[in-house]
């Protein structure tokens, strides 16, 4: 293990002699196999742990195991208390991306203050199996399925040699001691139902090595990736011209290119457009004036040019919503889920939750600020109303109106989000799917 470890580095140099690494130990069995072969190996190490303070004790006690292990090695060691649950709030982001945020931030703080060279990270095969199938199952693209990289900036992942299975081998055979995360038991999150029912179900299908085979694949997808990475910026310097942060895309030369979706794919997904505004664009070359918001950026449809821009501030209030998406963290916290539906199913009164028509709604939903101008058809009435009459009738303060979101489909008001169903979408005794939004009050 460690010669196969040793050779690993030095073929895709990761480490010179006489560099510095910090190692980031959870106390789980991936990071206390790469301390212990960086150890056996003679590098200069040091130890970084993060208590996210997410699981009590256990957290406690994860912090309290490194600490012992780096003094047991006599390993310079270094730990931060993160109050995660707040800054996920206040970021608006989900549990796990703050923590990752959280602790890369505190990483690249470390490495400046004590001239460390490389930051060591426990990821192996199994990890970039995982994220290859997250990345399959979102639709990313070929980038997306090149797996883990060994090696970004200062980040390298020495273990992307090694399976989890010979990771458990490594330490049992040493006796190294290790710390179990019981979250890892849990579903509740995409990488862990990959890693808990699908991986093993593959091994079972192919057990002389269902993983290793797969990422032999993903590093032939690497190899053709860059190819065809090579390939995408040959057509994107002949189509794309930058001024400032102005992109102009040429129509006529973008439409003499083949397959025309993935150029285009390629093109503009770097600016957060999805793929469903990327089949709607395709069918509106004709339509000049036409306009499409990603959250970062602004696309218009202009006579014989594609124009992509930022998004000022104050226009950054459009969001696209796919059928198939359950979940919207920002501007405001939102699920979604379809279900069928039943004359006795049981409503919720809660103005904080939606029961739309399936049937009835044109996909993707927008969701938007509201605009003057603006009226719908309030639950149970037949008859238009202006939304600034709403508001008034109902004694909506300018903050809260200003703050007011709108569930829209195509053109029409289907919810004024947390205030009032649109009775056009109401669920009757027709409805066969109900389409459930769900306004979370973080």
């Amino acid at each position: 293990m460690v010669s196969s470890f040793k050779q690993y580095i030095e073929q895709h140099h990761l480490i010179k002699a006489g560099q510095r690494i910090l190692i980031a130990v959870s106390g789980g069995i991936d990071s206390i196999a790469l301390f212990h072969l960086l150890r056996l190996s003679g590098y200069t190490i040091s130890i970084a742990h993060c208590n996210f303070q997410l699981r009590g004790k256990e957290s406690d006690d994860d912090e309290s195991f490194v600490k012992f292990l780096a003094s047991e090695y006599d390993v310079p060691f270094f730990s931060n208390h993160f109050n995660t649950l707040q800054y996920a709030e206040d970021h608006q982001l989900s549990i796990q991306m703050a923590a990752r945020e959280l602790r890369f931030q505190w990483f690249d703080e470390l490495k400046t203050q004590y001239s460390f060279d490389k930051i060591a990270l426990g990821h192996n095969q199994n990890d970039e199996v995982e994220t290859f199938f997250i990345n399959l199952f979102r639709g990313t693209g070929l980038t997306g399925l090149h797996g883990i990289l060994a090696t970004r900036d200062h980040f390298i992942r020495p273990l992307l040699f090694a399976t989890r299975l010979q990771i458990v081998s490594f330490i049992k055979e040493n006796n190294f001691v290790y710390r179990e995360d019981s979250s890892n038991k849990s579903d509740k999150y995409l990488r862990n139902r990959i890693r808990n029912h699908l991986l093993p179900l593959i091994n079972e299908i192919h057990p002389e090595g269902g993983v290793k085979q797969i990422h032999n694949s993903i590093v032939k997808v690497k190899g053709s990736e860059q190819i065809y990475k090579q390939c995408i910026e040959e057509k994107k310097n002949l189509v794309l011209k930058k001024t400032g942060d102005t992109i102009v895309i040429d129509l006529k030369k973008l439409q003499s290119l083949t397959p025309i979706e993935t150029y285009l794919f390629e093109f503009i997904h770097p600016f957060q457009f999805n793929e469903t505004q990327i089949a709607q664009l395709l069918n509106c070359f004709k339509s000049s004036g036409k306009r499409f918001f990603s959250p970062t950026h602004q696309l218009l449809v202009d006579r014989n040019e594609i124009i992509i821009e930022p998004l000022h501030e104050k226009k950054n209030d459009v969001i696209y919503i796919d059928k198939t998406e359950f979940e919207l963290l920002q501007p405001i916290h939102l699920t979604f889920k379809i279900i069928p539906f039943k004359k006795e199913l049981p409503i919720p009164t809660s103005s904080h939750i939606a029961y739309l028509d399936v049937e009835k709604l044109i996909f993707p939903l927008i969701l938007r600020k509201w605009q003057k101008g603006d009226y719908f058809y309030p639950f149970g009435m037949n008859k238009p109303k202006k939304l600034s009459d709403f508001f008034i009738d109902n004694k909506i303060s300018v903050f809260e109106k200003e703050a007011t979101w709108l569930l829209c489909s195509a053109e029409n008001i289907a919810w004024i989000v947390g205030k009032r169903l649109d009775n056009r979408y109401k669920i009757n005794k027709y409805t066969s799917k109900a389409f459930v939004v769900e306004m979370k009050m973080d």
